[in-house]
Formats: C-alpha cells, sequence, structure tokens
C-alpha cells in the first residue's frame, strides 16, 4: 500500500444511538446505550461523567460497535433534585457531548383504593383513614423496602417497631416517635358519679346509675379520645374499695365508637358498704371518675323545738325511709320529760307528742343554783339489719 493509498482510506467516524439521556427515578437505576463506528478502521476512546451520580462502564472502549452502561449514585439527593449533567465521549473518530438530565421522584407504594404513598405524610393520612390497610402494610416487605429506598431516617425505629405482637402498637408507636402525630389522650366531661342508697329497698334506683340485681347498681364511665389512633390504657381503682367493681381492667381501641367515646360500665354493690357516706376514684389515662355513695338512714329524727319553757309541749318528728312500717323506742335522761309510751310505730311520718312539766323541788333546785336553764336529752332508737340506728336530741329547758 502507497502512503497516498494509506491516507486515502476511511477514518473512523463517531456515532452514537442516544442523542440525549433522560431520566426520572425514585432511587437506584441502569440503562445503556451504543457508541458505534459510521467510517473505516477502528473506533476507539474513553467516555467521562461531569457529575458523581452517573458512572459509565467500560470507561474505555475499542470496537465499531461498543454496549456503555450506564449507572445512577443518588445516596447524596433527595427528593425532587434535577442533576444535569454531561457524557463526554473523546475518540479517533472524533467527540461528542450527550446532555444527561435525571429527576428524582419520590418513591411510590401503589394503594388498592387508588391512592399512592409518596411519604410519611401520605402514610400517616392512609393509616387515618385506614388503619387496619396500614396496620398490614406497616408490617410488609414492600413498606420495609420503601422505605430503605426513600433513605428514611427512622429505619432503626421501624425494625423494632415492626416487631411489636401488637401490630396496632407497633404502628401506633411508629407513628408518633417518628415525629408524624401525637399521643392519643384520655379524658373525661363526666368527673362525678353520686348514688344513693335506699334502706331496705332493695333494688331501688340510685342517681349516677341503674339497678340491676338486689344490692347492686350499675355506672358508667364515659372516656373520650383526642385524636384518632391506638389506644390501650389501664383502668384502675384507686383505693381498692370492695364495693366497686369494673367490668373491664382496660380500654382499648375498638371500645370507642365513632364518635371518638367510649362508655366502661361499673357495679356499687350496696351490701358491702357499712358507712354514711364511702368514695373512691376510677381512673384510665388522663381521666378520672369520682364515684360518691351516700346511703340514706333509716329514720331522721328531730324536735319541733330545741328551746322549750319550764312547763311546755313539744314534739319528736320521724322521717321513715325504709319503705315500711318501724318501731322506734324514746327514752328520756330526765323525769321532767313526759311521753306516753316508750315505743311507737311509725309508718312514713309521725310526730310524738311530748311534755316538759318540771316538780316543785325541780324548780325550786333551779332557783337555788341559779341555774337559768338546764340542758337535757332525748333519745330514739331503731333496731335494723342487726344494728341499731340511735340518734340523740339534745333540748335546753329554761324560762325563755
Amino acid at each position: 500500500m502507497t502512503k497516498i493509498e494509506r491516507f486515502e482510506y476511511p477514518l473512523p467516524v463517531l456515532k452514537t444511538s442516544a442523542e440525549k439521556i433522560t431520566i426520572e427515578t425514585s432511587g437506584a437505576c441502569r440503562g445503556n446505550f451504543t457508541i458505534s463506528n459510521g467510517g473505516g478502521g477502528l473506533l476507539s476512546g474513553v467516555i467521562t461523567s461531569n457529575s458523581r451520580a452517573v458512572r459509565f462502564r467500560p470507561e474505555e472502549f475499542t470496537g465499531n460497535d461498543s454496549r456503555i452502561e450506564y449507572s445512577l449514585a443518588l445516596e447524596t439527593f433527595k427528593n425532587g433534585d434535577i442533576i444535569n449533567t454531561d457524557a463526554v465521549i473523546q475518540t479517533n473518530g472524533g467527540e461528542k457531548v450527550i446532555p444527561v438530565c435525571i429527576k428524582i421522584v419520590p418513591q411510590e407504594i401503589h394503594l388498592e383504593d387508588g391512592g399512592r404513598i409518596t411519604g410519611l405524610n401520605d402514610f400517616l393520612a392512609f393509616a387515618k383513614r385506614n388503619t387496619a390497610a396500614a396496620r398490614d402494610l406497616f408490617v410488609s416487605a414492600e413498606f420495609m423496602m420503601w422505605l430503605t429506598a426513600t433513605g428514611c431516617a427512622y429505619m432503626d425505629l421501624y425494625d423494632r417497631l415492626s416487631r411489636d405482637s401488637d401490630k396496632d402498637r407497633g404502628l401506633e408507636n411508629f407513628l408518633i416517635l417518628s415525629k408524624l402525630k401525637t399521643k392519643v389522650r384520655i379524658t373525661t366531661d363526666e368527673p362525678e358519679a353520686e348514688f344513693l342508697i335506699e334502706p331496705l329497698a332493695a333494688g331501688a334506683g340510685a342517681s349516677g346509675g341503674g339497678g340491676t340485681s338486689a344490692g347492686l347498681r350499675e355506672g358508667f364511665f364515659t372516656l373520650k379520645k383526642s385524636d384518632w389512633g391506638f389506644v390501650d390504657e389501664p383502668v384502675q381503682v384507686r383505693y381498692k374499695s370492695k364495693w366497686l367493681t369494673l367490668e373491664k381492667e382496660r380500654v382499648r381501641s375498638e371500645d370507642f365508637d365513632e364518635n371518638a367515646l367510649a362508655r366502661l360500665r361499673f357495679l356499687v354493690d350496696s351490701s358491702k358498704i357499712h358507712s354514711p357516706v364511702v368514695s373512691d376514684v376510677i381512673s384510665a389515662g388522663d381521666a378520672a371518675l369520682r364515684v360518691t355513695v351516700k346511703r340514706r338512714p333509716y329514720m331522721s329524727v328531730y324536735l319541733s323545738k330545741e328551746y322549750m319553757g319550764l312547763d311546755d309541749e313539744g314534739g319528736v318528728r320521724i322521717l321513715n325511709y325504709t319503705g315500711k312500717d318501724i318501731m322506734v323506742e324514746i327514752e328520756t335522761r330526765d323525769n321532767f320529760i313526759k311521753f306516753e309510751g316508750r315505743r311507737y310505730l311509725v309508718s312514713k311520718y309521725a310526730e310524738i307528742p311530748f311534755k316538759v312539766k318540771m316538780t316543785t323541788l325541780q324548780l325550786a333546785q333551779l332557783t337555788f343554783k341559779r341555774q337559768p336553764a338546764v340542758v337535757t336529752e332525748i333519745t330514739a332508737r331503731l333496731a335494723c339489719d342487726g344494728g341499731m340506728q340511735v340518734k340523740r336530741l339534745p333540748l335546753v329547758i329554761g324560762e325563755f
């Protein structure tokens, strides 16, 4: 071959299958294009990137039909970033610059209802409208891979909470600890409940609750929660009173209705109450209900007047709350208080008359002692339930 023939032999000419590379991706991505020779001879050269986000393999090539693969390294970029760079090709057949545009779009989870999740706020909204479905997604491999691909900062937290034996609790704690929502607060608008126990009237109604079987009263502790989400709180009786029992020892999410209210039933056993007034507190979360039980006395006894003259008349008034006739015994401390009898049968109400009649000697003693008045006492007794209700009535006798 002569020198003239050598120089007239066709030279390599650089050609590429791609004039521009445009990529939208949410994570790792690969692709390829071809570098070919449009002329003669053997094409060889190098390809370089102007950005660390794009890598080409091989970086050096020889051949008339070379396949170039590219990969993206997007660890330092975030959703919404746009990367504009170039692929620079230098060969013995010429040079070429291929523009490269990379747009990082959010990683998505497509939902059965047609929605999609592109970030944790989307997941929060999904959990709010369909907690059961969000709970199942939360523990799925798809969700774990999505969190990894989006570079979630709470992966260690997720790894621990997704293994919680209670999936609802794990989901709730993840949302709280990742600062997407706050803990549900349990409160009440009804902090007081009062029951009135009627004597000897088994099954009678009580204010603050309804009746059940003999000796039992029913009440409800109404709770409300501050927001949607998981609830699992202990319900406790503060002083462990035996007369107060709870139907449930915990309040859970499923106890609340569509209005975010829960009614917890409790029972008051009047057969275990032996004081005129008892009280205890039921608590759940930030809510507390004070339950007060008042036992109405079997009878109420009082005087028609508490100050009487030396020769006067009065009465002992008795209100009977038992619902049946009772026998009341009257005693006096001094003999100048005169009743017609000692025992009296009382239905609903009675006024038992008495007289104040001092003897001449008693009057003389008052004068001698220069005592303007004397304090005496009338006692009313009622045998009830194996015990005794006693009412002492002080009475002042003098010249008024």
